[in-house]
């Protein structure tokens, strides 16, 4: 008879070792995926729907239809799908959910989270993000978080996976700020643009607005460029 051929010692841990990281990225992508069993309140106005730890204000459905509104400047003539956003609260949920970006206030992983976002706290009766139990300053509202943080996961349903993560980081951060906040003249950047007074991306909503609104680019040439920020620039003189 054929003696079995002995394997390695470690061979078994590295199977073990394999299985365990399979069922780990199992579990995130199912958790990521489909966070609503999570999250015991919710509410819906138009196709946008608020997913959170504690109750949510009737009042709040008003500025989850302006949130739409605001939206609907990037896909124009597509229908608008139905998307959420998750509000994870103090606790465990921030702690699992902010896992890739623990400082920051909104986060979004597509294609993992195709259809939704994550925003840290919110107060809702004020229209306030929330961080650390205490509300974030201007210029964002808690409804401008919720918009920067739904313009990616359009864009990522726009785009498909790939170009949405070639986007040069000026266009990827500079149009969810403008369709968030609005556009951004030069004469208020040149006075105000110092010191994050007007939002960590404001040289990127910047640029963005001067090519959509002074050089009169449409939203699908602003997502083609592969121009850098220094080129872009460059380009306005």
């Amino acid at each position: 008879m054929r003696a079995r051929k002995k394997r390695h010692p470690l061979y078994r841990a590295f199977i073990w070792f394999g299985l365990l990281v399979g069922a780990l990225g199992l579990a995130v992508f199912i958790v990521f995926g489909n966070p609503r069993p999570f999250f015991a309140y919710s509410k819906t106005a138009g196709q946008i729907t608020f997913y959170a730890t504690t109750p949510i204000p009737e009042s709040f459905a008003a500025d989850i239809a302006k949130i739409e509104t605001r939206l609907r400047k990037v896909l124009p003539d597509n229908p608008f799908p139905e998307v959420s956003m998750y509000v994870t609260g103090p606790g465990w949920r921030t702690t699992l959910f902010f896992v890739g970006s623990p400082r920051a206030s909104g986060v979004v992983y597509f294609p993992l989270t195709r259809d939704h976002g994550f925003l840290r706290g919110a107060d809702f009766a004020h229209n306030r993000l929330v961080r650390d139990d205490r509300p974030a300053p201007p210029p964002f509202t808690l409804r401008q978080y919720a918009t920067h943080e739904l313009t990616h996961v359009l864009l990522g349903q726009r785009l498909g996976v790939l170009r949405f993560h070639r986007l040069p980081h000026w266009v990827a951060e500079g149009l969810p700020d403008y369709v968030a906040l609005g556009g951004l003249d030069a004469q208020t950047y040149a006075r105000y643009g110092q010191g994050r007074r007007l939002g960590y991306y404001a040289p990127f909503r910047r640029l963005v607005t001067a090519f959509l609104e002074e050089k009169n680019w449409t939203i699908d040439q602003l997502l083609a460029t592969d121009l850098t920020f220094e080129q872009a620039m460059a380009q306005l003189g």
